[in-house]
This record gives C-alpha cells, structure tokens and sequence, in this order.
C-alpha cells in the first residue's frame, strides 16, 4: 500500500552543519492497518508524516503509494490521496464558513479542478448522515458557523470532512494535543471507529503513552531519526505506559 524505501531528510542546524532528520526509514503500511508513532520532540516523527504528505521533499529515497512513487508529486496532489488531521482544530476548517459550507469544500477535494458541487437536498442528506454518527448532534445545525463550535467539535468534523472522499491513507498528528481530556477521548473514539468501519490505512503520531496503547495494531518508536522500535498488534497488547516513557530516557 504505502512504502517508503531507503529515505533520508536533512536539515541545515543553523550553524552550516546539517543533520539526518530521518535516516535510511524503511516501511510498509499495509492497507487498512492503523500505526501508532511515538518518540520524543525532534525525533522525526512529525518529519515523517511532512514527508510522506509531500510538505517537505526526501534528499533520497524513495515513497510509493500502491507500489507508484509519489515523491514528484506536491502536497497539493498528494491531498486528493491523502488526509491529514493537525492538533490544531482550527487548521481543519474555515471558520466563516458555515458546517455544510465546510462539507462542501471538502467533498470537492479530489474533484477535477472546476467542477462545482451544489449543496442540494441530497448533498444535504448524505452530510447528515455521516454527522449524526458522531453523536454531537450538529447534524441538527447544519447552518451554523464552524467558529461557533468548541474544539472538541470543530475536529470531529474535521475528521468527517478528512474522510468524506475516503482517501488512501490518513495521517493524525496529534490530533488531541490541544484538547482537554474528555474531548481527546471522544476525537479518538470517533477516528478509531471511522478507521475501522472504511478500513482505512492510518497512522497516529501521539505524545499520549495511553493512546499509543490502545489505538491501532502497530507501534513505531522513532529515536533520532531512525525506526528503534517496530511491535505489531501482539507484542503491544502486553505495553504498559510506564514502559513506554522509559524508552524516552535512551540516549
């Protein structure tokens, strides 16, 4: 499905040094698996997801979705192929506009360029049906500006619009970094159930050790740049938090 080969990313560190940001990263995201990312700050964790999302290019290397390399592409075109969720809620959507307006530009996402969507009785329909499944009741208020809605709501729908057009693969980061810990339960509620029920091939960049635990059914513990760690479903299950942040203390 989604394959990164030999790939390397290198930053300048401001003094005319540079430094592997990611180093000789080999892996295989099988389609509809869900994997967990953790490691520290500069890890290379969110490096990781820029690169496979087209915002940053690899100095070598090679990605390839469904065994085609996408490194030419931009993150424009990689867009239409691949979601991304920030911790931000406000960097999913457009607040001035109202939510069906926000389902609407998201539903155009992988259209060809220049055709219009109109927001009719059945667009309408459909959008309800897919926002009543969070449970929020904001299927009732389809009207009503996103810059009204708490940010617990403003991600959830942001997940919906995510995955509206379902894509190939969805990348979260930190998706419940900016949320209190009622809203963050509910974000990854929702986002593990959507993940499941369209089989969709996720990965989660997460500072939550409970989080990494419970959600999907691969873990990777990026060190410096590198892949330290790589457990599957059932050499996770056995994981307990406390575990995990011992690794945070390895040089």
């Amino acid at each position: 499905m989604l394959e990164l080969k030999n790939v390397y990313k290198t930053f300048d560190d401001g003094s005319g040094m540079t430094f592997n940001a990611l180093e000789d990263i080999n892996l295989h995201f099988k389609k509809g698996t869900f994997t967990t990312i953790i490691g520290g700050n500069g890890s290379g964790k969110s490096t990781l997801l820029n690169v496979i999302a087209g915002n940053l290019s690899c100095e070598k290397g090679e990605i390839l979705l469904k065994n085609k390399k996408i490194n030419h592409l931009s993150d424009y075109k990689r867009a239409a192929f691949i979601s991304r969720i920030f911790q931000d809620p406000l960097s999913g959507t457009a607040p001035g506009l109202t939510i069906i307006e926000n389902m609407r530009l998201a539903a155009l996402r992988n259209k060809s360029k220049g055709l219009k969507l109109g927001i009719n009785s059945s667009f309408k329909s459909i959008i309800k049906e897919k926002i009543s499944q969070l449970g929020l009741g904001l299927e009732n208020n389809l009207n009503q500006p996103v810059s009204n809605l708490s940010g617990g709501q403003r991600q959830a729908l942001t997940l919906v619009m995510a995955t509206i057009e379902l894509p190939e693969v969805i990348l979260l980061d930190e998706p419940t970094a900016a949320l209190d810990p009622k809203a963050a339960g509910l974000i990854m509620k929702i986002a593990a159930e959507i993940i499941q029920k369209e089989q969709l091939t996720a990965i989660l960049v997460t500072h939550n050790m409970q989080e990494a635990i419970q959600y999907g059914d691969r873990l990777l513990h990026i060190h410096h740049g590198k892949i330290k760690r790589d457990l599957d479903a059932q050499e996770k299950s056995t994981l307990k938090p406390l575990e995990l942040i011992s690794w945070f203390q390895e040089i």
